[in-house]
């Protein structure tokens, strides 16, 4: 694709049918002329222009040669980038073969801004491990292009929360503490932390980053926190606690988004006490309140009410509510959504006794696991909740 100094010097002698021998005049030796065009030695601007003299003098009955000759004077590096803007500028997005143009010519921007773009791509569909790697190579340039690692420890941290791997996840999002100053940023980052840690039954070290993200001027970074607080109180055996800390933020001035979210939580609060009419209530008020809710907040709700009808024994109306959530909706919210989504589906047709049917959904999963649409980890949930299942009918 890009020629080298000495590939382009061999080339236009060979057209022009000049030996090495030919050059000696111009102070250029047979020896030292066989060394470049071999690549084994990298010519000076000096001696670029001494071989461009010669070669102007030695074939001006070619003008044919003379846009090879202007290309000697060109450095393969400048080459490269030009061709890559002019990729850049027809396709708009970075591949696999620009990045390999630009390692081979240590195009360390391009490789950074290639890799961080192509781990984004990946996380929009939900390639995490592939994600991970174009962000730990994009790592490897921030320095050199002066960027900042944070961004990138935070991404690689929200892949690996989205991956089921907590720990990890921790250690990055650390590691992005550490390189971050910008107060908002921070404090964001320091609630990402506090759900990791909460994930892990942290709770107390979950608190506290959550206190700390409380300093937030941003109403919501604020409401996201006390969420999570109330999120962790739940857990904690203190509902009631929560529901109340819940309650009192309704009368604030929160956006229709914000309110959605408080209010999922409270029939979440409501579920968790076996409350489960009141959180059905909720879930009803919240899908058929007189502004629209977010495609998040309504497959949350849906899933929830399926989950409530199941708790009270109403299996086919949790049926047909699971059946009507979108594949494409809940996708959007990541695999642990995903992974509550087939469990709920795969216990409402083992209270119908739909064996068949709970087969063909194994199936599904299996096929979407195949595809990379879903994470192994849900599959294996799920034979094992299967097996679990059918050996306790078999004793009954």
């Amino acid at each position: 694709m890009f020629l080298t100094i000495g590939e382009k010097v061999k080339r236009v002698r060979l057209r022009s049918g000049l030996k090495q021998s030919a050059f000696e005049c111009y102070g250029i030796s047979q020896h030292y002329l066989s060394l470049i065009e071999n690549n084994r030695r990298q010519p000076s601007a000096k001696m670029k222009q001494k071989l461009y003299v010669a070669f102007c003098e030695l074939t001006q009955d070619q003008p044919q040669l003379s846009e090879l000759l202007i290309d000697l004077l060109k450095d393969p590096q400048d080459e490269a980038r030009e061709w890559i803007a002019k990729r850049l500028a027809l396709t708009g997005q970075y591949d696999e073969t620009l990045l390999q143009v630009a390692k081979t010519f240590d195009l360390t921007e391009v490789l950074f801004r290639g890799n961080w773009q192509l781990g984004e791509a990946a996380v929009s569909h939900q390639k995490y491990s592939c994600a991970i790697a174009h962000f730990e190579e994009a790592l490897v340039y921030a320095d050199e292009v002066g960027e900042p690692k944070s961004h990138l420890y935070r991404a690689i941290a929200r892949c690996l929360k989205h991956d089921f791997n907590e720990a990890g996840a921790k250690v990055y999002y650390q590691l992005a503490l550490t390189h971050l100053h910008l107060s908002e940023d921070r404090y964001a980052l320091l609630l990402e932390l506090a759900e990791v840690e909460a994930s892990l039954q942290h709770w107390k070290k979950a608190l506290s980053y959550v206190k700390e993200s409380e300093k937030s001027s941003q109403l919501y970074i604020q409401v996201q926190g006390l969420l999570l607080k109330e999120q962790i109180w739940r857990h904690q055996g203190q509902a009631s606690k929560g529901r109340k800390l819940l309650e009192a933020y309704l009368s604030e001035p929160l956006d229709e988004a914000l309110l959605d979210h408080v209010f999922y939580q409270l029939a979440l609060n409501e579920a968790s006490e076996q409350r489960h009419s009141n959180a059905l209530k909720r879930c009803l008020y919240l899908l058929n309140g007189e502004t629209p809710v977010t495609d998040e907040i309504r497959t949350k709700t849906l899933l929830l009410m399926a989950n409530m009808n199941e708790k009270m024994g109403e299996y086919r109306t949790g049926l047909n509510i699971i059946k009507g959530i979108s594949y494409e909706d809940l996708k959007e919210l990541g695999p642990r959504v995903l992974k509550d989504y087939y469990e709920s589906y795969l216990q409402l047709l083992t209270q119908l006794h739909e064996r068949k049917e709970s087969d063909r959904l194994l199936l599904e999963v299996n096929r979407l696991v195949e595809k990379g649409e879903l994470h192994e980890g849900i599959l294996h949930h799920l034979l094992t909740y299967t097996m679990k299942t059918r050996l306790k009918s078999k004793k009954v």
